[in-house]
């Protein structure tokens, strides 16, 4: 007999389908002030999924689970839950107790975590995600989007870190639900984890002692702040999960205006972030939330029946639930060419991240920011994803992450290393330079750069211009050894999948080599004009021993893999014109002024808008 007898048979899960299925996980004492708002967003998930690709996905690919302190109220939340399979731990699993500084509430997220493989969405598909939320979160976006952000971030699980504080985070996460078993493991592992951090807690559990990188840090948080993003990305025999930024809007801003911002719960003290519990506020809330890209927002209403009303019909009309778009699975050929994406490589304990955070406000909402790091911190700038790999170089942490980078689905990149001051620089001009002169690859000047080509704005035409000539546009055919250096690099999809292939060539490198082949193969060009800042030391330029012999080994074994027929195996069209202009070049005698042309480095004097 079917655990749901009220859901039609169902074909089998097919792995696309399971895919975008995500699970819902509610704490709540018992009632659901919020649950007709939730209702229309899962009605949202079923109608999102049809029509994807002509096909009938087969239902709505989201399933509520529900950990209620109160068991009077359970028959009532299954009811309510029915259509959507909404399961409701049962009474033996409920924990009960006061679950602030506590590890009562950690202890709710595991029991949450271990159910996954019980439930099965209306799709007839297990959970890949978890979501957790409070009965007094909302969603702020319709489902189709948030299935669509988690589906272009496969084996990624969404963490919010406080920047200011090392190892915290907030606690409402959506995991990957192979991480979120993985952290809950069974009740004899979760014994385990308490006998662990339990000594660990200190000042009422508001004080937690966390080791990082061999190092003990003092953490004043709650538990639930702590313990799983610990779990999750730092405990050396756990996940070491991938993370990206949260999805749960919260705000501590207390300086709000007071119709914004409400305390209503703990308000003697200050562990309580801002409510929204009138309709005006609820409104602000959700367009605050919406403009730094989240999806759900926390602290909705104060639990009553008029507060919920209004909030439900503010929070209705800002998502407008009557707009939906089909949700369309990206795939790794998908770009779009409204949205850019900042990629900055690779982020140390080193690196400058107020620098990053003021560099960040000469890109527009268009760009997409995310930030490889090899690193354990987690100060990062709230706008920016987050992709970490240990204990890689440069060259090591772009590969592996290509698969993350390309499910972004954009199709501008502009590539720039960690230690970049961008100074004043213009994004869009620079954008207008690359698509005027037809570049694959453009730059700014970078002051501090390794060849002069790129750091001084009077070199044109191969040598030093000191006349007043100089500071006028030069375009010409230059010799084919000099090319674009990687620091602010602008990419075009065909300069991008090039890079790509590059990497694939060196899946291990630490970054020699791979500009010197793009401008081999791709119209590249400096606006002189512009000029940024490189404020690194560029150690690997002054290696010595093993490190700069396998630094040219590395370099030399590129130059010699990436000739034209390797570049013709994935466009042809532009390796025929590359060999075109190599014959033309050597027949020619002075080099013909191109625009434009592949193998070719443009510098510009002087940019015209």
């Amino acid at each position: 007999m079917s655990r749901f007898p009220h859901s039609s048979p169902r074909p089998p899960c097919s792995a696309e389908r399971r895919f975008r299925t995500v699970a819902y996980g509610f704490l709540t004492r018992g009632e659901l002030p919020l649950w007709h708002l939730w209702e229309k967003y899962f009605h949202s998930c079923a109608a999102g999924a049809r029509g994807v690709r002509g096909l009938d996905v087969g239902g709505c690919p989201a399933v509520p689970i529900f950990h209620a302190q109160d068991l009077t109220k359970h028959d009532m939340i299954r009811r309510l839950t029915a259509e959507f399979n909404g399961y409701v731990l049962p009474p033996n699993e409920t924990i009960q107790g006061t679950p602030r500084f506590s590890w009562i509430m950690v202890a709710m997220m595991l029991h949450i975590y271990r159910t996954l493989d019980r439930v099965v969405a209306p799709n007839g598909c297990q959970p890949s995600w978890v979501h957790i939320a409070s009965e007094r979160d909302v969603p702020i976006v319709a489902c189709p989007t948030v299935h669509r952000e988690l589906a272009a971030h496969p084996r990624v699980s969404r963490v919010q870190h406080m920047p200011q504080y090392p190892a915290k985070h907030s606690q409402w996460v959506t995991l990957w639900a192979e991480h979120a078993r993985q952290i809950a493991g069974t009740p004899e592992h979760e014994s385990m984890l308490k006998q662990y951090w339990l000594p660990r807690f200190s000042n009422g559990a508001q004080d937690i002692r966390v080791e990082i990188g061999g190092q003990d840090w003092m953490v004043h948080s709650a538990p639930d702040e702590v313990v799983l993003g610990w779990e999750l990305i730092h405990r050396p025999d756990g996940p070491r999960a991938s993370v990206l930024g949260g999805l749960t809007y919260v705000s501590w801003n207390r300086t709000a205006p007071s119709w914004h911002c409400s305390i209503v719960d703990n308000s003697k003290s200050n562990g309580s972030p801002c409510a929204y519990v009138s309709r005006e506020a609820a409104a602000a809330a959700c367009g605050f939330a919406r403009r730094q890209g989240k999806m759900f927002a926390r602290k909705i209403g104060d639990g009553s029946e008029e507060s919920s009303q209004q909030v439900m019909g503010a929070i209705s009309n800002c998502i407008g639930f009557f707009r939906l778009q089909p949700f369309v699975p990206p795939t790794e050929n998908t770009t779009s060419q409204s949205c850019s994406l900042l990629i900055v490589v690779s982020v140390s304990n080193r690196t400058n991240i107020t620098l990053h955070a003021r560099n960040l406000k000469k890109f527009g909402p268009e760009w997409k920011c995310v930030m490889l790091t090899h690193s354990q911190r987690t100060d990062f700038p709230e706008r920016c994803d987050v992709i970490r790999h240990y204990n890689t170089f440069w060259g090591q942490i772009l590969h592996k992450s290509l698969g993350q980078i390309s499910r972004y689905g954009c199709g501008t990149k502009l590539l720039m290393l960690d230690d970049i001051d961008v100074l004043d620089l213009d994004v869009p001009r620079l954008q207008t330079f690359a698509s005027q002169h037809r570049l694959d690859v453009a730059s700014p000047t970078v002051r501090g750069a390794t060849h002069p080509w790129m750091q001084d704005a009077t070199y044109a035409n191969g040598r030093n211009e000191t006349d007043a000539g100089a500071s006028q546009a030069k375009l010409s055919m230059l010799p084919r050894d000099q090319f674009v250096e990687i620091y602010v690099a602008l990419l075009t999809p065909l300069a991008w999948l090039t890079f790509s292939k590059l990497l694939d060539l060196m899946p291990n490198g630490k970054g020699w080599g791979y500009d010197i082949c793009l401008g081999r193969h791709l119209a590249s060009g400096v606006d002189t004009s512009q000029r940024v800042l490189h404020t690194g030391s560029r150690e690997l330029l002054h290696a010595t021993g093993e490190l700069i012999a396998a630094l040219e080994r590395e370099r030399a074994e590129l130059r010699r893999m990436c000739t034209a027929e390797w570049f013709t195996k994935f466009q042809p069209a532009r390796s025929l014109l590359h060999t075109t202009l190599q014959r033309l070049a050597l027949s020619s005698s002075p080099a013909p002024k191109l625009l434009g042309s592949a193998g070719s480095l443009l510098v510009i004097g002087e940019y015209a808008a």
